[in-house]
């Protein structure tokens, strides 16, 4: 560890975080590389920390994470940019700086006027030093080590990373003042928002993903992309809850935020509330809310025992991370989880079965026939569990539903059909 804090990037073929380092005389961060192309160590001479490994930023950042909790709780402060964000080595300097001296829990860069953006929140305001709000984008979220310890968790709990933004900050209480847009380091967003990986099959998958996030957490972003205050630039000035500081805090970008039904009703609107009638406005109601949390440590945890379950581990993996937590602690995580949810329901139906836990059995293997009527190793397992269970009718109904019966699925429905007779 040579430096306070730590840049932590998924860097692609095109990777911009060349320019990041530039200039060793104002790097005051160490830099680790996490590369998903196909040139093994095309980076590795660049970083303080490589691997390689392919994967979704998101999913891979957790793993990262969680297996160096420990090293990386040494840095002050830990940023994850997307590799497609231009800025050189004195702006991430000054924009960490920044971070700390105003004891940030978690932050971004603001974007360059000329910058692909997605939030009128996000775009720097060149009259303030900062814009405090209650919401980070995804896309370069700067995190306390506290606030990392705290939020590093969510990030296993879906592909995209979509709704993560909105999530954050309950987390974290909707702190006042712990959350910022840094407009005083501005940084350029390259690329057309959509156009990265995740979205080659488009972006339903994202917004089903963010869908379920808001509602696990409980969570109405409306107001959440909004400013309630900040730190005004050298050679401003206005008192707070005035309207010449609502001026300040809305207007200072050449960009002009176009005054359409949208950025009014998520901009405008609930940041004028925040502002000038602070005890009525959206942050204020947030931060003073008691709602309660889900479990998301425990659903972070079976997410990942997810991800490597196979053949030759259900058994232990399922006795060790899945039989202490309920069903619906389980079917919950599912429902969170990105691959293949059939193939999930029979592997963990597999793995209670082998441990003997027969009352678990049924419920996953019935939720995945529901799924799908003929999925052969659905119909496989009830045929074959039921038999074993002793409901030799019932478990012939699903085996003969099959459609193509090799040898193995014959010999079970003749030894069940001759026990059938018997009875």
């Amino acid at each position: 560890m040579a430096n306070k804090y730590l840049v932590v990037c998924r860097a692609g073929d095109s990777s911009l975080h060349r320019e990041w380092i530039k200039n060793a005389e104002h790097k005051n961060f160490d830099l680790w590389i996490d590369y998903y192309g196909n040139e093994e160590n095309r980076y590795k001479e660049e970083a303080d920390y490589y691997y390689h490994r392919k994967g979704l930023k998101w999913p891979i950042l957790y793993k990262a994470v969680r297996d160096h909790i420990e090293m990386m709780s040494q840095y002050d402060a830990v940023w994850f940019p997307d590799d497609d964000l231009l800025a050189d080595t004195k702006t991430i300097h000054d924009m960490f700086d920044l971070f700390s001296e105003y004891r940030l829990q978690i932050a971004q860069p603001a974007l360059t006027e000329d910058s692909y953006a997605s939030y009128a929140v996000t775009i720097r305001n060149s009259n303030m030093i900062l814009r405090y709000v209650d919401f980070v984008e995804v896309m370069a979220p700067i995190f306390s080590r506290e606030a990392l310890a705290e939020c590093y968790p969510t990030f296993n709990l879906g592909r995209t990373g979509w709704g993560l933004d909105f999530v954050w900050p309950k987390l974290l209480g909707y702190p006042t003042h712990g959350m910022a847009v840094l407009d005083a380091t501005p940084v350029k967003h390259t690329r057309p928002v959509g156009g990265g990986d995740i979205y080659k099959n488009g972006m339903q998958q994202a917004q089903e993903e963010a869908t379920k996030l808001l509602k696990l957490f409980q969570i109405d972003i409306r107001g959440n992309s909004a400013v309630y205050g900040g730190v005004v630039a050298e050679g401003k000035s206005a008192s707070p809850s005035s309207e010449p500081f609502a001026s300040l805090l809305l207007s200072g970008s050449s960009r002009v935020i176009p005054m359409n039904d949208r950025h009014i009703l998520q901009y405008y609107f609930p940041s004028l509330l925040n502002i000038l009638n602070p005890e009525q406005g959206y942050h204020y109601i947030q931060a003073n809310k008691k709602d309660s949390l889900p479990d998301y440590l425990s659903l972070s945890k079976v997410v990942a025992a997810f991800s490597e379950l196979n053949p030759d581990n259900v058994a232990e993996l399922v006795l060790e991370e899945l039989s202490s937590l309920e069903d619906d602690m389980i079917f919950q995580a599912i429902e969170l989880y990105d691959q293949e949810k059939i193939e999930l329901l029979n592997s963990i139906a597999v793995g209670f079965f082998y441990n003997g836990i027969h009352d678990r059995v049924l419920p996953f293997l019935l939720t995945a026939y529901q799924l799908d009527n003929y999925f052969f190793n659905t119909l496989f397992n009830l045929g074959y569990v039921l038999h074993q269970y002793g409901e030799h009718k019932l478990s012939l109904q699903y085996l003969e539903m099959i459609k193509d019966k090799g040898t193995d699925v014959l010999s079970l429905i003749e030894n069940v059909k001759a026990i059938v007779k018997k009875g």
